[in-house]
């Protein structure tokens, strides 16, 4: 599923917001992002790894259908196997999942 070109580069500051109407686990999802770049902000990450990495966890809320909290390492695996479905190369792969546990911590 593509990301809307809002989300692909986008200053860490930066946070789409979820519309009032939007469903409210999306509204989850905006916020659990918010914090984790926060965090990642706070870790002294490069502007790329932020923007890199909220860009992969949003995509991940927007794959699953639960709530951010909800999120555990079945869930990491199942979107590995469905990336490599996909054809995204390893690396990549690789760098997405380390986003997601890190999302996880």
């Amino acid at each position: 599923m593509p990301l809307p070109s809002s989300l692909l580069a986008v200053a860490p500051s930066a946070l789409p917001t979820a519309a009032p109407e939007a469903p409210r686990f999306q509204q989850a999802w905006t916020l659990a992002v918010s914090a984790f770049g926060d965090d990642l902000a706070r870790g002294g990450y490069s502007f790329y790894t932020l923007r890199d990495y909220r860009t992969d966890v949003m995509r991940l809320g927007l794959c699953l259908d639960i709530e951010p909290e909800s999120v555990g390492e079945e869930h990491v695996a199942q979107m590995d196997v469905f990336l490599a479905m996909e054809g995204l190369g390893e690396q990549a792969r690789r760098r997405r999942t380390s986003a997601y546990r890190k999302f996880l911590d």
